[in-house]
C-alpha cells in the first residue's frame, strides 16, 4: 500500500557519492497511515538505502516506561538485538548517551505537556516563530538541540556504517524533526513528501474513531505545516509521492525514487519483504512478504454528502496534488 513519485519539481542532479563527507538524509514527510511503511519496506530493498522506519520508540511509550519491552522487526526486543546493540554501541562511543530506553536522538519531549508546548507539529506559524525564539533566549533549551542535533549525526553515520549502505531514509514523517534537520549543516538532506488521497485518509481515520471533520482538518494542517517548513527547500531536493501512484505503478514510482535519492535505481523485488531491523509501529513491518494493493474502500464507504464534507475542508490542496474531486 503505498504512492508514486507523480510529480516532481525538477531533475535533481546529485552525484551518487558525496565528496565532502555529509552523511546523505531523504526525509519522508507527510501524514500517518498513508503509506508510509511500505514505502520504508520497499526502500529498504535497495542495498545502498538503509531505513529503521520511524527513528525513535514513540514518546508516549517511553512515558510509560515501556521502551525497553519494544521489539526490532527482526523479532528481537530492540535492546537485544545485535543491529541495534551495534548502533547503541557506536553512538556512545563519539560520547553521546543513547540507548534502548533513552532515545536521545528525538526532538520531541517525553513529557506530554512538553511536548505539547515545544515540539508537537503545528500548521501556525505564530507557534513556530514562539519556538525559533525560545530556541535563540533561552540557553538551556537550545543546548538541548545542539545536543541532539550531535546525537542524530553520530546516529545516522551508525546506520550507515552498519547497514553499509550509503543513503539514510528517514520515514518518521514529522515537520518539527524535518525542521531541525533543513536546520542542520550536517547532513545531504532531500525531502520526499508523500500524500495520499484525503476521501481515503479521513475514511481510515474514522474506522479508528476521528471524525470526518477532524481527519480533514489534520490532513490539511499536515500538508500546509509541511509546505512551510520546505518554503526554502530547492525544488530539484524535493519530490512528491501519492499513494495512489506507487500502488498502481510500484516500480516505477522505486526507479524515480532510487535517482532521486542519487542511488543507481533498481526493479522492484519480485517478492518485496521486510527488512529487518525498524522500531516497530505498523504491524506490517513483522509480515514475511509485502502485498502492494491500493486501498480505495472510501468509494464506498464514503456518502457522497461525506465526501463533499471532506472536500470542503481540504479540496484546495487535494486538487493541487493532482487528484480529482
Amino acid at each position: 500500500m503505498l504512492a508514486t513519485s507523480a510529480e516532481t519539481s525538477g531533475t535533481p542532479s546529485m552525484e551518487s557519492a558525496r565528496v565532502d563527507g555529509r552523511p546523505r538524509v531523504a526525509y519522508l514527510a507527510g501524514s500517518g497511515h498513508t503509506g508510509s511503511t511500505l514505502l520504508a519496506l520497499l526502500m529498504s530493498a535497495h542495498p545502498a538505502v538503509a531505513t529503521v522506519g520511524e527513528i525513535a520508540v514513540k514518546p508516549k511509550i517511553r512515558h510509560k516506561g515501556r521502551a525497553l519491552r519494544q521489539k526490532c522487526s527482526c523479532g528481537a526486543l530492540v535492546g537485544e538485538c545485535r543491529f541495534w546493540q551495534s548502533i547503541f554501541q557506536k553512538v556512545n562511543d563519539q560520547g553521546l548517551d543513547f540507548g534502548p530506553a533513552n532515545w536521545t536522538n528525538d526532538y520531541r519531549f517525553t513529557h506530554p505537556l512538553l511536548h505539547r508546548i515545544f515540539t508537537r507539529d503545528s500548521s501556525f506559524a505564530i507557534v513556530r516563530a514562539f519556538r525559533r525564539r525560545v530556541e535563540r533566549h533561552l540557553p538551556v533549551y537550545r543546548q538541548r538541540i545542539e545536543r541532539i542535533d550531535r546525537v542524530n549525526e553520530a546516529f545516522v553515520r551508525a546506520v550507515l556504517e552498519t547497514a553499509g549502505a550509503e543513503v539514510f531514509f528517514d520515514t518518521s514523517k514529522g515537520p518539527m524533526r524535518l525542521a531541525r534537520l533543513l536546520a542542520s549543516s550536517a547532513f545531504d538532506l532531500r525531502v520526499v513528501t508523500l500524500v495520499r488521497d484525503v476521501r481515503a485518509y479521513a475514511t481510515s481515520a474514522r474506522r479508528r474513531g476521528t471524525s470526518l471533520r477532524d481527519a480533514a482538518e489534520t490532513w490539511k494542517n499536515d500538508q500546509l505545516t509541511i509546505r512551510a517548513v520546505t518554503m526554502e527547500v530547492p525544488h530539484d531536493r524535493k519530490l512528491l509521492v501519492r499513494y495512489e501512484d506507487l500502488c498502481t505503478n510500484p516500480s516505477g514510482t522505486l526507479i524515480r525514487l532510487h535517482d532521486f535519492c542519487g542511488v543507481t535505481p533498481l526493479e522492484l523485488p519480485r517478492q518485496p519483504f521486510s527488512h529487518e531491523h525498524h522500531v516497530l509501529g505498523n504491524n506490517m513491518r513483522m509480515a514475511a512478504s509485502i502485498e502492494i494493493r491500493l486501498d480505495e474502500r472510501w468509494r464506498r464507504e464514503l456518502k457522497d454528502s461525506e465526501q463533499a464534507e471532506v472536500l470542503h475542508i481540504a479540496g484546495a490542496l487535494h486538487r493541487e496534488f493532482g487528484y480529482q474531486l
